[in-house]
């Protein structure tokens, strides 16, 4: 008896032992080569709303660090991006050196950059403002990270801006990097908006209705005075009609951050949006399909 219960205690620890580390390298961060993030990017001039496909390319060890070539760069064509446990470093070429930029463990860090106005290193503090888990409209958890900071920018009146990243995947908006994140880097009126679908190492994800590689058109109001298809009133208290718009065509709107609020197949009745603020409304008419504003106030 004696003997048969340390052996079972010694057992139970074992399988302790093991499943803790199964549970610590689940908790770590995993990409690997082929992980993509699709991108929802809109050319001011054009009006087109197309997509950027940021792609790992290559693995290699840097420092004790796995490190992954990423094509599709914030500022080049191509970055460098580090892991170790739960932290994400980017490549900082004006420092020669890599940055950490998320830390999903920490209540809050700090981070390196050149200061370009001093030339000399510099570097701000990260906060974590909260965590909460979020319903993908493909059915999957994720856990969203709320980061706020100054990001190494010098605001007159010293705010800060909280920046929405997605556990294992990046920033929401712009580019995985975070310094995008609320402050647009734009190439001669082009840039990306937000996250549409990641497909990588932690899952396949889509945060948005439509598909990954979807391209359509913004019409501006001048355009929409010019299209057989009008929305009126614009501005609205929340009640619409969409004129001269084929019955069975699908209508979907949008809010800013590209979260579908409402789809259906159009059959000549008024449509409704509840809460006030900037919306687009997608429709998909044949084989065509625009994008249109709407304001409710």
């Amino acid at each position: 008896m004696y003997i048969k219960f340390h052996f079972c205690k010694a057992f139970s620890f074992i399988v302790l032992f093991f499943m803790t580390m199964l549970d610590i390298s689940a908790q770590e961060i995993q990409f690997s080569i082929g992980d993509t993030w699709t991108y929802e990017r809109f050319n001011e001039w054009t009006r087109q709303v197309t997509f950027q496909e940021i792609r790992l390319t290559d693995t290699l060890t840097i420092d004790g660090r796995s490190c992954y070539v990423m094509k599709g760069g914030l500022v080049r064509n191509s970055d460098t991006m580090c892991v170790e446990d739960k932290k994400i470093f980017f490549y900082d070429f004006l420092l020669d050196d890599y940055q950490l930029q998320y830390d999903f463990d920490s209540e809050s860090y700090t981070s390196a950059f050149y200061n370009v106005q001093t030339e000399t290193i510099d570097s701000f503090r990260v906060y974590r403002d909260s965590i909460e888990s979020v319903l993908t409209p493909d059915g999957q958890l994720l856990d969203k990270y709320y980061f706020r900071s100054n990001w190494g920018y010098e605001f007159t009146d010293n705010s800060t801006f909280a920046v929405e990243v997605y556990e294992n995947i990046g920033n929401i908006h712009s580019h995985p990097h975070t310094a995008t994140s609320g402050l647009q880097i734009s190439n001669g009126g082009v840039f990306n908006t937000f996250l549409r679908c990641f497909d990588g190492e932690s899952g396949q994800y889509r945060f948005v209705n439509y598909e990954c590689d979807s391209i359509s058109m913004i019409v501006g109001v001048d355009e929409e005075l010019l299209s057989p298809i009008q929305i009126f009133p614009n501005p609205t208290p929340g009640t619409f009609v969409i004129s001269e718009l084929d019955h069975g065509s699908i209508v979907e709107i949008y809010n800013v951050d590209g979260q579908l609020v409402s789809e259906l197949v159009y059959s000549g009745s008024d449509l409704y949006i509840e809460n006030p603020g900037l919306y687009f409304v997608k429709i998909r008419q044949r084989d065509f399909i625009t994008t249109h504003r709407i304001v409710v106030h």
